[in-house]
Parts: C-alpha cells; sequence; structure tokens
C-alpha cells in the first residue's frame, strides 16, 4: 500500500504536537479524559481477550494509554503507532510494555522474543471524535 502525502503530513503533525498531546490527553486511562462507558468498555474488552491470550494490536497508540491500560490486566497486546514522537512517548511512558513502530497495514508482528511472527487476533482503533459544545 502506497502511503500517502495525506499519511505523511498526518504523522508530521502528531509528531509536532506529541509532547502537548502527552500533557493535555496523558499516557494513562483515567475518569478526567474517559467516561464511564469508555472504561467499563475497555474492562470488559480486556476480560475477554485476556482468556484467549491472542495477540492484540492497538493500532495508532498514540502515548500508549490503551496499551498499557490492556496489559495491566493481563491482555497480549502490543502497541503500534506510526508518528515517531509518539512512539517515544508511549516507550518512555511505559517501559515495561510493547511498543512497536508501524500502521494500520502492519499485519504480522514479531512476537516479543523476536522469534516468530504472527497476525494479531484483533486489532484496537480508537476513533477519535471533536469536542462537543
Amino acid at each position: 500500500m502506497a502511503e500517502s502525502s495525506y499519511f505523511h503530513s498526518t504523522i508530521a503533525a502528531y509528531d509536532a504536537t506529541a509532547d502537548l498531546y502527552a500533557e493535555l490527553i496523558g499516557t494513562e486511562i483515567s475518569s478526567a479524559i474517559e467516561g464511564p462507558v469508555d472504561r467499563a468498555l475497555l474492562e470488559a474488552f480486556a476480560e475477554l481477550v485476556v482468556r484467549s491470550n491472542g495477540l492484540i494490536a492497538d493500532i495508532g497508540c498514540g502515548t500508549g494509554r490503551v496499551a498499557a491500560f490492556l496489559a495491566t490486566r493481563g491482555v497480549n497486546v502490543v502497541g503500534v503507532e506510526p508518528s515517531p514522537g509518539m512512539l517515544a512517548l508511549a516507550a518512555a511512558a511505559h517501559p515495561h510494555h510493547r511498543f512497536e513502530f508501524g500502521a494500520i497495514d502492519t499485519t504480522t508482528i514479531r512476537d516479543a522474543d523476536g522469534a516468530h511472527e504472527s497476525t494479531p487476533q484483533a486489532f484496537l482503533l480508537a476513533l477519535h471524535r471533536g469536542p462537543t459544545a
């Protein structure tokens, strides 16, 4: 898949604003940002997938908030991020969790030991919505 100039400009924008994003949104799931339903859905998702022990890919993981949240609940998750600035923040904020450089077309990911490639069981995408008045 050829990457468009839109993709590159979007990555550049995330790189340029990564520190501000982390300052405003943070690096952890919190009640200050996520509502009760959002947090409950993440908890339910974690409970369902932890039983399978399949690999979950959090595509566009940003500062690693969701990937780290899931990992602390026993989910086999890898955060995948195409923005080097956001990826650096995720790795710094969550040094014991797994993050890799990549985008949505990353369908094979090396296992944590680096010995085997695997196809994630599910892709987790967080869709952003603008503020409401």
